[in-house]
């Protein structure tokens, strides 16, 4: 599985865009997106969980997926940290890509 994305500000909704490649190796594990989302500001000096959001699954091709999360009453601050997993099944962990992409949104 391979993945790349992107995350950014629109009207203080922080929007996490993921493009995520299922790369057919027919293990029938299916793959996702998956990004927490953190906030800080005036009132909140430091990083604060605010959700996790996780895209749908597939099993073949390579899908674009986009998770929103709405700021406008949480700081002035947004962090995402962002993964391409795998769903393995229970009782296996998933599989996510090694390092989480961190992306820092000041508004």
């Amino acid at each position: 599985m391979t993945g790349q994305g992107t995350f950014y500000n629109s009207g203080n909704v922080v929007k996490s865009r993921m493009t995520i490649t299922d790369n057919a190796s027919n293990d029938g594990n299916a793959v996702y997106g998956s990004t927490f989302f953190f906030y800080m500001g005036p009132d909140y000096p430091n990083w604060t969980f605010l959700v996790h959001k996780a895209t749908s699954q597939w099993t073949s091709g390579t899908h674009t997926q986009t998770l929103s999360q709405d700021y406008a009453n949480w700081g002035s601050m947004a962090e995402g940290e962002s993964w391409a997993c795998a769903q393995m099944g229970f009782p296996v962990p998933d599989s996510c890509s090694p390092d989480g992409v961190y992306r820092v949104i000041d508004w």
